[in-house]
């Protein structure tokens, strides 16, 4: 899956684009974080930035894959919630005891999404 590829090519440093590892933009990669989520607004003065806006194309390129499989996991999460928040309303009219492998499936669901979306 694209999510263990990320994570075999982000765990040797051989392997990860080299904007990840470019040690010019140290500085401009500390900056950001600090005042994430907002813009640091002397960005310009920051050394090698510059380099950073020249290289922006292949920046794009390198962390396209990356992205993309980011905004997917977003709108599969985002489709999880709604179904499972759908799902305990079915089960109001149903009762629980009759079918206990449904109520078993739909538990070990809830468990499953806590598991993956909080640890």
């Amino acid at each position: 899956t694209r999510v263990s590829f990320m994570k075999r090519s982000l765990r040797f440093k051989a392997s990860t684009p080299h904007c990840l590892n470019n040690t010019d933009w140290d500085k401009l990669r500390k900056a950001l974080l600090k005042s994430y989520p907002e813009m640091p607004s002397d960005l310009e003065s920051i050394s090698k930035f510059d380099t950073f806006k020249s290289s922006a194309g292949e920046i794009m390129t390198q962390l396209h894959n990356f992205y993309g499989t980011f905004i997917d996991l977003q709108e599969l999460q985002e489709k999880v919630v709604e179904t499972i928040t759908k799902i305990p309303a079915m089960f109001r009219c149903m009762k629980l005891t009759v079918n206990p492998g449904i109520t078993r499936a739909f538990m070990n669901l809830v468990v499953d999404f806590i598991k993956l979306h909080y640890y």
